[in-house]
């Protein structure tokens, strides 16, 4: 099994929060110096190519002149331009930074424009570069606001005018994505979730407003979104898992939902990325799940492969520019690695019917199950449980299973990692009980192993 090291970002001259030393993001530029955010620390670090600790950078703010800002920090977001040039949202003083490498340090953009935009009081979180070098800051409490780099000028999109379609000013964006349409989608809290032309510049969907989902049931909070390979949304829906949609039907599409029936581990997800080799991930409190496209298999990279140590209410995950993912602790650590270096178990271990039960009571044979031709019961045995395992024992955990008795289930049953199934009050007649399992990285064996079961009729129907 691979083991992803864990990078650690020490402290200077801050006093570790009782919230930890948080890291939020991680970039990397063209010369493969890492870019380090986070929170209740020293804000951002530069960990230079080659160099094995990250270096703190001095962070200005303003008012009338620029003034330095003590720590701690609290940095969201990262982003570097096609220039080579780092930003970060400053969310405790609620700046846009950009770097200076004259002076080696972060100041706050246009600081007067910035701080005199229509709404006013908000908190830039979420950045993303568009196509034409403009960068889409997502925010809280101040609705999208769009920074154009080569004319340094700020536009604010919020709702004035009661348009139901238009971001409010009292959402908080949690994550953003660009469809190949060219359109910006931002993932909130309560709010739904917001569909935005870059071209047109103006809201044109929104999903899951309040009008659609009764929040006073049910709160929730749509904690990531991304592009899938085949161009559908993939959108986190914190505690119900991840909702599928088209980004060119209307507002009232119904969503495909995956849940722990389709092979979640869990249902409490955060930020989603698409690796650009067909395969989504997700970051959850087990760690990071991979979603294959063409073996339509989710697995889990977790404690055995050393990523732990999350928060109960957050997690930092994200993409650098040049293809690696990041998930950060709040332990003054990270996790880097690129998908393309994780190894990949090609054994194709075998499959064995372990166990055959009856109400729950094992029935013994004469011989083992895997040598038996057929099993035939009485009509009063028609409640059982066949158990398998598939003999592989890197992470067992994340075998995946799936079955089907021929006869009486329409499709094949996806059950994940589950290595049993249950029938009950099935009828008189033949079937055939097939299995297939894949193992810890998806590699399927090709073919079943299969068990003839015959349940005779009652007394009363038989001849």
């Amino acid at each position: 099994r691979v083991f992803i090291p864990e990078h650690q970002v020490p402290l200077q001259e801050v006093k570790e929060s009782v919230y930890g030393h948080v890291i939020t993001n991680v970039e990397i530029d063209e010369n493969g110096n890492q870019w380090i955010t986070s929170n209740y620390g020293n804000g951002v670090y530069k960990k230079e190519q080659g160099s094995h600790t990250p270096k703190p950078i001095t962070v200005k703010s303003y008012s009338g002149q620029t003034v330095d800002i003590p720590g701690p920090y609290f940095f969201s977001d990262l982003c570097i331009d096609r220039q080579g040039i780092p930003y970060v949202t400053d969310t405790r003083n609620n700046w846009l930074l950009r770097f200076d490498e004259n002076k080696n340090q972060f100041a706050p953009v246009a600081a007067e424009q910035f701080r005199n935009l229509p709404i006013k009081n908000f908190t830039p979180l979420q950045l993303i570069l568009d196509d034409n070098d403009n960068l889409w800051i997502g925010t809280r409490e101040g609705g999208l606001i769009k920074y154009d780099i080569v004319k340094n000028s700020f536009k604010q999109f919020v709702n004035f005018e009661g348009d139901t379609l238009i971001i409010d000013k009292g959402v908080n964006v949690f994550d953003m994505c660009i469809d190949d349409h060219q359109q910006l989608w931002l993932a909130t809290d309560n709010h739904g979730v917001y569909c935005f032309d870059l071209k047109k510049e103006k809201f044109t969907h929104r999903i899951f407003s309040p009008n659609e989902y009764d929040f006073r049931k049910m709160p929730s909070q749509f904690t990531g979104i991304a592009t899938a390979p085949d161009g559908k949304i993939w959108i986190t829906e914190h505690h119900k898992g991840i909702h599928i949609i088209d980004p060119l039907l209307p507002n009232d599409q119904t969503s495909l939902l995956l849940d722990q029936r389709d092979g979640l581990p869990e249902l409490s997800f955060h930020k989603m990325i698409s690796d650009g080799n067909g395969n989504m991930w997700m970051a959850c409190f087990q760690g990071l799940v991979k979603y294959d496209f063409e073996k339509k298999l989710f697995s889990l990279i977790g404690e055995t492969e050393n990523v732990k140590n999350f928060f109960d209410w957050t997690l930092h995950f994200g993409k650098t520019q040049t293809g690696e993912l990041f998930l950060g602790t709040p332990n003054s650590s990270y996790f880097l690695f690129h998908p393309d270096s994780l190894p990949v178990n090609q054994q194709k271990a075998p499959l064995v019917f372990t166990t055959f039960k009856i109400n729950g009571a094992e029935k013994k044979f004469e011989k083992s199950l895997n040598y038996l031709k057929e099993i035939v019961l009485p009509y009063e045995e028609n409640f059982f449980t066949i158990n398998f395992a598939l003999l592989n024992y890197t992470s067992p955990e994340d075998n995946q299973y799936q079955y089907k008795l021929e006869g009486y289930d329409q499709q094949w049953v996806n059950k994940g990692n589950q290595n049993f199934a249950n029938y009950t009050n099935v009828r008189e007649g033949h079937y055939t009980f097939r299995v297939k399992a894949a193992n810890n990285d998806g590699i399927w064996n090709e073919e079943s192993i299969d068990l003839n079961i015959v349940i005779r009729p009652p007394w009363f129907r038989s001849t």
